[in-house]
């Protein structure tokens, strides 16, 4: 009797434990379920939309631009594209916002982080060629450059001599235009270079 009475209660105490265990894990278990169902934004690596992974998409978040892979991961520090549309990507994952310098060729990237090629090749077009050509005035594109942080003037006097004009910006690049006397000014050197303060005079 006695054996079967200590039986029965060690039943009934797996029992007791087992019902505290599902009390207390399955309103977890059901909650982060809940929760998962609503998560937009990065979980590590991975973006999710209301609780779904968003694959090869751009996507906003913290008030950047990113870009995620076939997984629906962040791409970082290349240069990807997603429906024909191109993006680059800094190695933190954030895409490039604006003008910008790669080698010695312009890009130009849309608020939204897509290339811009109507923008890339007005920039490499009125910039770089007119280097060589002096036919293209700088004032084209001058406000697709981003903001100046330098400026600065050599040369020139009262008698109207053509004098030269820097600019250098945020973004990294020194533009150097030629300033003629009916003050057009035309791009004669461009340089993807660190900031020195001797440059300036």
């Amino acid at each position: 009797m006695r054996q079967a009475t200590r039986h029965f209660m060690a039943e009934a105490a797996i029992f007791a434990v087992l019902f505290c265990v599902l009390f207390w894990v399955m309103p977890v278990q059901s909650h982060a379920a809940d929760t998962a169902g609503k998560v937009t934004g990065f979980i590590g690596e991975t973006y999710y939309k209301n609780g779904k992974v968003q694959k090869k998409k751009a996507v906003f978040d913290n008030g950047s631009w990113y870009v995620t892979d076939k997984s629906g991961n962040k791409v970082r520090g290349t240069t990807y594209k997603v429906r024909g549309k191109s993006y680059r990507l800094r190695e933190d994952g954030r895409a490039y916002i604006g003008a910008w310098m790669f080698g010695n060729k312009f890009y130009y990237y849309n608020s939204n982080g897509r290339l811009n090629r109507s923008k890339t090749r007005l920039l490499n077009r009125y910039c770089k060629e007119s280097v060589s050509t002096k036919k293209k005035p700088f004032s084209k594109v001058q406000g697709l450059l981003g903001t100046v942080l330098h400026t600065w003037t050599e040369g020139g006097c009262s008698d109207g001599e053509e004098y030269y004009q820097y600019y250098y910006y945020a973004n990294g690049f020194l533009v150097g235009t030629e300033v003629n006397s009916k003050k057009k000014s035309y791009v004669f050197v461009i340089e993807n270079t660190p900031w020195d303060p001797s440059l300036m005079a």
